[in-house]
């Protein structure tokens, strides 16, 4: 079997963070971390090269056996947006409609800017969403 690609590392997330070309990027992806990280008291972790995740759980894949590990929360800079992760299914979070501007799928939200969303909103969501698993 081909090994996982998103699965926690030991890599650096200030670093991460620093090579986020965008300065308006970088700032929404930093002061999103330190949102998480107070929200979940949870350390910011890697996942694969791309990801920073808090906290974690285990789970199967439908139909198959293996154990795999993933985030409760985590996000991540993308080319058109910032992608925000929940471990719940959105589609069904009331509270989405108080949040701002975003797009979303089942268990992650895509913004341009933090500035489109309430963040007290979004704290919740985080909550609720780390909280769940």
């Amino acid at each position: 079997m081909a090994p996982l690609k998103n699965v926690e590392t030991d890599a650096d997330v200030q670093q991460y963070l620093a090579e986020i070309k965008e300065d308006h990027r970088r700032e929404d992806c930093t002061h999103l971390v330190s949102l998480m990280t107070e929200v979940t008291g949870e350390p910011a972790k890697m996942w694969g090269k791309s990801m920073i995740g808090f906290g974690s759980y285990s789970y199967t894949q439908k139909g198959k056996k293996e154990l795999l590990q993933w985030f409760r929360v985590g996000l991540s800079n993308r080319k058109a947006y910032i992608s925000i992760y929940c471990s719940v299914d959105l589609t069904k979070e009331e509270i989405l409609t108080r949040l701002g501007k975003f797009k979303n799928g089942k268990g992650c939200l895509n913004i341009k800017k933090l500035s489109d969303l309430d963040l007290d909103v979004l704290s919740t969501l985080i909550r609720s969403s780390y909280e769940a698993k």
